[in-house]
């Protein structure tokens, strides 16, 4: 979003409340005749919204994203800024995560849909932590045991790499 200049607004789908988070609180209209919804004018005039862990969400929050990402509304409301809809999410035919299958009509809404593998990233870990500790954690990482592994996912290193190098001493 930075690089492309667009205003991003963030979601953690899975702690979202339908109404007050993302299509609004409705309240009465000043002669009492309609209804309209109220909500953070940061939704109102992102370029860019993302929803993490969209598979974690209510059903509720999966079809409003369902609606914002085939028309470009909410509730009917149009979002005449948005731009760019992603979303993340988790496995969700694996017992290791307590997640869901999205719904196929929301899935194919998408345009894009990319698989990233469950792999460290030795460009990120070199940008972040220099080459030498990239170099290390990967050839120490790749050497686990699939079980292993699963265990000591990149999140979790990349954790573990960043408390250690807080604390150079623990490096000797």
């Amino acid at each position: 979003a930075d690089s492309l200049g667009l205003s991003l607004k963030y979601f953690s789908a899975s702690t979202l409340d339908p109404y007050s988070d993302l299509v609004g609180i409705p309240v009465p209209t000043e002669n009492n005749k309609n209804i309209q919804y109220l909500r953070s004018e940061d939704i109102e005039h992102a370029e860019f919204l993302f929803f993490d862990e969209l598979n974690r969400a209510h059903r509720r929050i999966t079809n409003a994203v369902l609606e914002i990402v085939q028309f470009r509304t909410i509730n009917g409301t149009p979002l005449p800024k948005l731009k760019m809809i992603w979303a993340a999410v988790n496995p969700s035919d694996s017992e290791e995560y307590q997640t869901e299958a999205l719904d196929r009509a929301l899935v194919d809404r998408f345009d894009y849909q990319i698989d990233i593998p469950y792999q460290l990233s030795p460009k990120y870990f070199g940008q972040v932590y220099g080459d030498e500790i990239a170099s290390v954690s990967f050839t120490w990482w790749n050497a686990l045991s699939d079980k292993q592994k699963s265990l000591v996912s990149p999140r979790r290193l990349d954790k573990i790499i960043s408390i250690m190098t807080r604390d150079t001493s623990m490096l000797r």
